[in-house]
């Protein structure tokens, strides 16, 4: 069936990655858990799913819990975001806006990373230092 017309209002609905990346900005003093992010910012009740497989959570919240880990860990490979493993979950964190593209950024590591093997190799060419590892 073809759409022929959307309320205004679900246009202008907030999408899961806006609200995750506004609370992470808005709070960058901080981490947050999925978890965490579920029951601060999308109403779920902690007793809902704490200690709870998947499959005894209510109709929608593994979906909502998937949307919501995409989003960061598109954050994430942004640069906009940090994440940790902390105890048994990841927390994450913002850590501000990046202006490079992410080609960008994989063009400075490798040229970071080469620069830095050139070194240690002309140092150990030099006699400067032990073995080269």
């Amino acid at each position: 069936m073809m759409t022929k017309k959307i309320p205004v209002a679900e246009i202008n609905k907030k999408t899961t990655e806006s609200i995750v990346e506004d609370t992470l900005k808005n709070d960058p003093k901080n981490a947050y858990t999925i978890l965490g992010l579920m029951v601060e910012k999308f109403g779920v009740k902690e007793s809902e799913i704490a200690s709870k497989p998947f499959n005894q959570w209510k109709k929608g919240m593994p979906t909502m819990y998937t949307k919501i880990r995409l989003s960061l860990e598109k954050l994430v490979k942004e640069g906009k975001v940090k994440k940790q493993k902390v105890s048994k979950a990841q927390v994450y964190w913002w850590i501000g806006e990046k202006s490079m593209t992410t080609k960008q950024r994989r063009g400075d590591n490798f040229n970071i990373s080469s620069n830095l093997v050139n070194d240690a190799h002309n140092s150990w060419e030099a006699g400067k230092s032990g073995p080269l590892v």
